[in-house]
């Protein structure tokens, strides 16, 4: 039952206020990512205790936090694997298969459960999983570590939204917020340390342990899961709605012709070939009719872009896509540069460990903010220029830059990015009301994975451009040479002199093109959402971030929400004068 109160603010002769209506949703059904209510309240199933909730989320969240280490472990330990499998031509393939993998499998986490039930659609996700890391660990060949990485991204795609329908099972509207919070906190600080793991067990004892070695973790997770985890038998099942598999293929069609026109263009093709523009010009179609099919023929859209129509959601989402897309610009090239300089990747994945503390002390520091202040306007600014900040300095290096400068430039990217991680996190819940919280958490999934698929994908042919013609044009006279360093720089062990310096200077060009790259598409998220903080909801107390406050003359006679001209539906607070505070 919906819980109604009215209250007034100290009447003051300077400040006159209209009753605020709070309207605290009832609990989403488990299938969430559709939108449903259940209709069960928190005193209907009682809270698991405190121990065995604890006991619980570690299960879950050690599925989450294996998945997510998948995601940029490989950024370290890529160059390896193009080495073992004389690949380098296909280094954006090798990058972005298990984010294919994970669009294809995440729309498919309501119907599992559905299936399945909670417990068992999530062991059977993690056994997924170990599968694929089983396949990457023991590849003997460069088709079955794509198998094994697609695989891989088709079980992790439903374990981080199952893992939110679980909390939402499980956790009360008063601790989610928190239970969230804390949750999204660990997953960032695990994706920034994915490069250092990675680097360091290849360099200990090769990139393939990388893999084998979360194996037994994911096999003690499935225990955890299979014998601990319990949903109230409470909370009924939501009615069943269809996936929307034409815009799930169509997406999953469109990111190929991209890729495959990108990867193409500069280096097997030119750009004004009929290969790359078909290619291109039918992912921009597609992309226009995919847009149109989700608003208009999708009974249950892949993409719910009505629900992502409220300003400071989309501003969110459109942020997160952008910083995604310039994070994975940095964690994968940023190692391809030290490499270049001829660092090991155990000492590339060292360079990391700043990034990693400084994104975990921004993030608890912003966190510390808000909590502190019930605002986030504030915060979000300097945050997001330290984001920037740090890639302008990552465009600044060169071959004779300090070996220290890597961990201070990453460092401070780091803090930037973890703070902007909470204001993006804190935009979502407080604008964003609790029967639709799900349904936009589970396409922050799909466009965090589409964020660095496109990301990749442009750093690549970036990449590629720079370097692969100044390369054929140095060994012109030496065309076999030239097709082996151009494709390989870790074979610029063969070059001595003059021609090696010339290299490895067009290899650390190509690689700040990139840096450059990732610098606008972070300053376009920074952008967005210093935009879209400044109509940002203002809350006094950002405890029931689930709760829904809105003016009474924006609520219509049937209680139903009002949109406003903007679409957003919910309206800026008016501002409070200087005698309010």
């Amino acid at each position: 039952m919906a819980d109604t109160r009215k209250f007034s603010k100290d009447e003051d002769e300077n400040q006159v206020q209209d009753p605020i209506e709070i309207v605290t949703v009832t609990e989403p059904s488990p299938d969430t990512a559709d939108g449903e209510t259940s209709g069960s309240s928190d005193e209907s199933d009682p809270e698991p205790s405190t121990a065995r909730l604890v006991l619980v989320l570690f299960g879950l969240w050690l599925g989450v936090l294996l998945s997510a280490l998948d995601s940029t472990m490989l950024a370290t330990i890529i160059e390896d694997i193009c080495d073992d499998f004389d690949a380098f031509s296909s280094y954006s393939w090798i990058a972005t298969t298990y984010p294919i993998g994970l669009s294809i499998s995440q729309p498919f986490s309501g119907q599992l459960t559905n299936l399945l039930g909670r417990r068992y659609g999530l062991v059977l996700c993690l056994s997924v999983l170990a599968v694929g890391q089983l396949l990457c660990g023991l590849a003997p060949t460069l088709s079955v570590f794509l198998l094994g990485r697609i695989v891989q991204g088709l079980g992790a795609g439903c374990i981080g939204t199952i893992t939110a329908f679980v909390e939402t099972d499980l956790v009360s509207m008063r601790k989610r917020a928190l239970i969230e919070g804390i949750g999204n906190i660990t997953y960032g600080v695990t994706l920034a340390l994915g490069g250092v793991y990675g680097g360091g067990v290849s360099n200990a004892i090769g990139w393939k342990w990388a893999f084998r070695i979360q194996v037994p973790f994911i096999v003690l997770d499935i225990a955890m899961v299979a014998f601990y985890l319990n949903i109230p038998q409470g909370k009924s099942r939501p009615i069943r709605r269809p996936v929307d598999y034409v815009g799930m293929v169509a997406l999953l069609v469109i990111i190929i012709l991209f890729q495959f026109g990108m990867n193409a263009a500069g280096s097997v093709f030119s750009w004004d070939s009929a290969a790359v523009l078909s290619t291109l010009i039918l992912a921009g179609v597609g992309f226009l009719g995919f847009i149109l099919w989700e608003l208009y023929k999708a009974e249950n859209p892949h993409i719910p872009i009505r629900a992502l129509m409220q300003r400071t959601v989309a501003a969110s989402q459109l942020s997160s896509f952008f910083s995604n897309f310039g994070n994975t610009s940095i964690m994968y090239y940023v190692p391809v540069y030290l490499e270049v300089l001829g660092h090991s990747p155990g000492q590339s994945g060292l360079r990391f460990v700043p990034l990693a503390l400084c994104f975990a002390l921004g993030s608890f520091a912003a966190g510390f903010f808000v909590k502190a202040t019930a605002k986030y306007y504030y915060i979000n600014f300097p945050v997001q220029v330290c984001s920037v900040l740090g890639a302008v300095m990552l465009c600044t290096m060169t071959q004779s830059t300090p070996s220290w400068a890597p961990f201070v430039y990453l460092g401070i990217y780091g803090a930037g990015s973890g703070g902007a991680y909470v204001t993006r996190l804190m935009g979502l819940l407080t604008s964003t009301d609790k029967q639709h919280l799900a349904v936009v958490q589970s396409c922050s999934f799909t466009v965090r994975n589409t964020g660095t698929t496109i990301g990749q994908t442009i750093s690549a042919t970036i990449f590629q451009n720079l370097s692969v013609k100044a390369i054929s044009s140095l060994f012109r006279n030496q065309p076999g040479l030239a097709d082996r360093i151009s494709h390989n720089y870790s074979k610029l062990d063969l070059l001595s002199g003059i021609e090696k310096e010339t290299a490895i200077r067009i290899y650390l060009r190509a690689a700040r093109g990139v840096f450059f790259l990732a610098m606008a598409v972070l300053a376009a998220a920074a952008t967005t959402l210093t935009i879209a903080a400044g109509i940002f909801p203002e809350a006094e107390d950002l405890a029931p971030i689930h709760v829904l406050a809105m003016d009474t003359r924006d609520r219509d006679g049937g209680g139903r929400m009002r949109k406003d001209k903007t679409g957003s539906i919910l309206t800026k607070p008016e501002k409070k004068d200087a005698a309010s505070h």
